[in-house]
């Protein structure tokens, strides 16, 4: 499903509260439509790109993905943690750095400077199951903690 098929109904109806239907620009703001005039350009997604409007179409085609939200267990290990990383090696063990890794061309995960840091992360104790043996980045634990969480009573914050 793409971005034009899961937000249709909120885009026409953005559409339909604005005057002038000829001369509406729409943007991306948490990776939702919005009306340009609601937004600065520098919340917009869309900002960085030579066109708003050729830039809008693109998002439109691109495949829908549905929002992260950590688990309440989730963001506190991560607040916990405080800095780091996470990956998931090859084996499907969930591994700490604190130092960034970098994968090797077997897919395992590891640094060249020594990381006293580093540890398997147990499954009894937390899982990330989103963490992905396929992942080409290492998932920074500073950006995980900016992500909307639920919390104990599965109240998204």
């Amino acid at each position: 499903m793409t971005n034009a098929e899961y937000y249709l109904n909120e885009i026409k109806s953005l559409m339909f509260t604005f005057d002038d239907q000829h001369h509406i620009r729409l943007g991306v703001v948490d990776n939702k439509p919005v009306l340009c005039n609601t937004t600065k350009c520098s919340r917009c997604e869309l900002h960085l790109f030579r066109s708003c409007r050729s830039a809008f179409l693109r998002w439109l085609f691109k495949e829908y993905k549905e929002p992260l939200i950590l688990t309440f267990r989730q963001r506190l290990f991560c607040e916990l943690m405080y800095t780091g990383y996470l990956v998931r090696n090859p084996s499907g063990n969930l591994h700490y750095f604190k130092i960034k890794p970098e994968k090797d061309k077997h897919g395992y995960w590891g640094s060249d400077t020594y990381d006293p840091s580093s540890t398997v992360v147990p499954k009894e104790l937390i899982e990330f199951s989103f963490i992905t043996r396929k992942d080409e980045d290492p998932w920074n634990i500073e950006d995980l903690v900016q992500l909307p969480f639920e919390d104990e009573n599965n109240i998204t914050s």
